[in-house]
């Protein structure tokens, strides 16, 4: 919430919801069945509402910083989830480990088993296998991206 109040968010808002976010209990529930209580230790309830004005907030820092660091990388994001395009891959490699980086410092870990990482050529394949995100190389998967011509003389 410290975040957030250091963005402009009012300091009275953001108290109310660090308060109900440290006393929440959480219930699983699975088939019209609710399990025990759940005590979470860390993070925002999901699907929550006020979640998204953490999420966002997060995701516009980190969006500025990339924007000083690596100019070139074609930005987007749904909620808390980032995709990053670059014809740099250079430039690419340096965004990635700069994300990581800073989701460290948050307290947030970057989840290398979700990634997904595409490459179109061996060459980036190559150049890429040397990223490592939380000290794994990452696997980027080969991607064909097929131009399709139409044949006009018909």
């Amino acid at each position: 919430m410290d975040m957030l109040t250091d963005m402009g968010y009012p300091k009275a808002l953001a108290e109310v919801q660090r308060d109900m976010y440290t006393r929440l209990i959480r219930h699983i529930k699975v088939a019209g069945s609710f399990g025990d209580e759940l005590a979470p230790t860390c993070g925002m309830g999901q699907g929550c509402s006020l979640t998204l004005i953490a999420a966002n907030a997060t995701v516009t820092i980190e969006f500025l910083m990339l924007d000083k660091i690596t100019p070139t990388i074609y930005k987007g994001a749904f909620i808390d989830d980032r995709s990053f395009d670059c014809h740099k891959v250079e430039e690419l490699k340096q965004g990635i480990e700069a994300i990581v980086e800073m989701d460290t410092v948050m307290g947030h870990t970057t989840n290398i088993d979700k990634s997904k990482f595409l490459a179109n050529t061996k060459n980036v394949r190559r150049t890429m296998k040397s990223i490592k995100m939380n000290g794994i190389s990452i696997r980027p998967q080969m991607y064909c991206r097929r131009q399709v011509h139409k044949d006009r003389s018909k």
